[in-house]
């Protein structure tokens, strides 16, 4: 896990990610002229009151210069509707809110943006080993604009939003010589900005697309690994502002050749596309009346909406420069006081208490962590349930109403488990449409999520996915449409999973004996184990459970990607470590429960197959907690001297270590919550209620 992980979400979470563009809510709001839109519904000038802050008041004056040079101090009307568009419209139709709780709610953030961006500018003047200033910054503009053709549209629109270059000059440090790690905060606004523009338009391209085609079933939809299809928040092209443009039909898909279209897509369906995109801008007032649209990146909206992503990419590595400074402080010794800290805490709570370390485990994660288990035999299992079929079930429920002995229904309930059938459930992941497709073709076999296994570069890797395992069912190439119908019986499925995960095993000796406890009047579960196997995972530990390359690692994966491919329990799917089992009374099914805790028994690897009323589980052990301490830090300051190489990426270390940092993030945020607080006050922000009174006024 890299820093970025960590530092993106903090800047976001404070003031919501820049204005984006939105399909939705087309024409909703109406205003008198362009006029309106550019009326001022708040300004903010906090350089007067930094002459207060011992640390930047120095400064002061040189802020008040770069506001005077072209930083924007006021709001328009505008960037408030085009803020509902993005954010505010989700929150009057999914949570309820008003529309004049969601006008106010966004005038805060977009004044609250505004004071954060100016503060973080003078906390950057007052950083002299930076060397910016306020006259290098005035000649970096300057330089900016003369960069571009005299008479051109891109300088008219540059030198009308300064603000632009301005902010520019921050986020690259005043370089000037092409460094790419300097240039890095600026490129990754502007690709956020662009890509924002094309999501926008691909997502009503699909919408023509779509109404263009015949529609097809794709069965039930499958829930997928997460991160499946998510690009890295700090990805980046290789020439964001040269090759990645923004496609909208009347230029050349070529011209764009880092951008990828959806499928389907033609320069027609394209230009519709755009042209509605337009519309909805132009109903709303977000575009100039008879401004020149051929290029979406020589309009004036285009560098509105471009100052907004700048402003809030400046927060952002504001936001990262402070926790990185922070980060100074966790050291060996500091991380290994917080282990300890934390791991006597839990001694004392779950000994008192063992439930509470029952409900520990439930939520354990990479940032959540149960350091200390209070007894032996409480492990986590994944379930690959393998169902009755709709029939079968019906036939079940219809036998257990004729009054039939327990002995008799468990009879009729073991026949009718030889006829249940495996199924390939991953058809949904089969699509005609780009977007939605994760299946690729390779040597004459279907598999899935190629963009996270093989270009990790740009999307964000699967954890504890194998990917090696061909999906089963038959696929028609030409619709891309795929059906799986029955595979085999639960042998056939045990000898896939051996096959595939690398296990060995045998059936149960007692399989389908139906008997009492001797002193007893119940029954004997273990009869309901129909089959016991194992993995060798070699010593599993949690100090590196989650390292890629590890026995355990590998097995864990694949049994992963089985339970994907076929099992029927969704509460097992994108889980830590599985479902906890503990040694004593719980609340699952009586044969499930005592297959469960037999297998955690035998440790890490092992793997039963039981029958149950809702048909074959196979539950695969993932982890057994060793009574005492789990994880073997013991005091050992060495044992975290490496915790921030990207190379322990998966280990605990890396792991409690990052999340140390994220705590540090949490502070940063409420330290900014708190310049919010001091800042908002009358003399460095006024509102124009009055301008924005009709918003406030609209009635659902």
């Amino acid at each position: 896990m890299n820093k970025k992980h960590t530092l993106k979400k903090t800047a976001a979470l404070l003031l919501g990610f820049g204005i984006a563009l939105s399909g939705a809510a087309c024409g909703f709001i109406t205003t008198d002229s362009d006029a309106d839109m550019e009326q001022t519904v708040a300004k903010v000038n906090i350089a007067k009151y930094v002459e207060n802050d011992d640390k930047l008041n120095a400064y002061a004056s040189s802020l008040s210069s770069l506001i005077d040079s072209g930083l924007s101090t006021s709001i328009p009307k505008r960037d408030l509707i085009s803020y509902f568009l993005s954010v505010g419209y989700t929150y009057v139709n999914s949570y309820g809110y008003t529309y004049k709780q969601t006008f106010e709610m966004l005038m805060e953030m977009l004044v609250s943006r505004k004071i954060v961006a100016q503060y973080a500018l003078a906390y950057y003047l007052a950083d002299k080993e930076l060397g910016l200033t306020a006259e290098k910054c005035l000649a970096f503009m300057n330089a900016e604009v003369q960069a571009l053709a005299e008479g051109s549209r891109e300088r008219a629109l540059l030198e009308a939003h300064p603000e632009v270059s301005l902010l520019k000059y921050f986020l690259v440090e005043g370089d000037t010589t092409g460094d790419k790690e300097k240039q890095k905060p600026y490129l990754q606004a502007v690709y956020a900005h662009k890509k924002a523009i094309n999501s926008s338009i691909d997502s009503m391209e699909q919408s023509v697309i779509e109404a263009e085609e015949e529609t097809h079933d794709h069965g039930e939809v499958r829930t997928t690994p997460t991160n499946a299809g998510t690009e890295k928040t700090d990805y980046l092209p290789a020439d964001p502002v040269k090759n990645y443009k923004i496609y909208t039909g009347r230029n050349a898909a070529t011209d764009c050749p880092d951008y990828e279209a959806v499928k389907g897509s033609t320069t027609t369906t394209r230009k519709k596309a755009y042209n509605n995109f337009l519309a909805n801008l132009q109903a709303n007032n977000l575009i100039q009346k008879g401004e020149d649209t051929s290029d979406f990146e020589k309009i004036d909206y285009y560098y509105v909406e471009l100052a907004a992503q700048l402003e809030q990419a400046l927060i952002t590595k504001y936001t990262e420069d402070l926790n990185e400074a922070s980060y100074a402080n966790l050291t060996p010794e500091y991380v290994n006081r917080k282990y300890e800290e934390m791991l006597a805490s839990q001694q004392d709570e779950y000994t008192k208490d063992y439930a509470n370390f029952e409900t520990a485990v439930g939520s354990i994660s990479d940032t959540s962590f149960v350091l200390y288990s209070p007894q032996e035999n409480f492990g986590m299992v994944y379930n690959i349930l393998i169902p009755f079929s709709k029939t079968q079930e019906k036939s079940y429920n219809t036998a257990k109403n004729k009054g039939l002995s327990e002995e008799e229904l468990f009879k009729y309930r073991e026949e009718l488990l030889k006829g249940v059938q495996a199924k390939d459930l991953r058809d949904s992941w089969f699509c005609e449409h780009e977007d939605e497709n994760y299946a690729y073709k390779k040597d004459d076999k279907w598999y899935f999520f190629e963009n996270n296994l093989t270009n990790t570069d740009k999307y964000e890797s699967l954890k504890q996915y194998a990917g090696g395992y061909a999906y089963q069912g038959t696929v028609d190439e030409a619709k891309m449409e795929a059906k799986s119908g029955a595979l085999g019986d639960i042998n056939w499925f045990i000898n896939e999973f051996n096959t595939y995960v690398g296990a060995t095993g045998a059936p149960a000796q007692n399989y389908g004996k139906y008997y009492k406890q001797d002193d007893e009047d119940e029954v004997d579960y273990s009869g309901f184990v129909y089959y016991e196997g194992s993995v060798d995972v070699g010593t599993v530990s949690l100090d590196n459970y989650f390292v890629k390359g590890t026995k355990s690692y590998e097995t864990v994966s694949k049994v992963n990607e089985l339970m994907f491919a076929y099992s029927t329990d969704p509460g097992c799917l994108n889980t830590y470590l599985g479902y906890t089992v503990s040694p004593d009374k719980t609340s699952y099914v009586p044969e499930f429960e005592y297959a469960a805790q037999a297998a955690v028994k035998k440790g890490a690897g092992s793997y039963v197959v039981c029958a149950t009323d809702y048909g074959w589980h196979l539950m695969y052990v993932s982890y057994v907690f060793p009574k005492g301490e789990v994880y073997g830090v013991n005091g050992d300051v060495n044992y975290w001297k490496d915790m921030a190489k990207e190379e322990s990426e998966g280990t605990f270390a890396n792991m409690f270590y990052e999340y140390l940092k994220s705590k540090i993030s949490d502070d940063t945020s409420l330290a900014q919550n708190g310049i919010i607080l001091e800042y908002n006050n009358d003399t460095c922000v006024k509102l124009y209620k009055d301008t924005y009174k009709d918003l406030l006024e609209i009635q659902a």
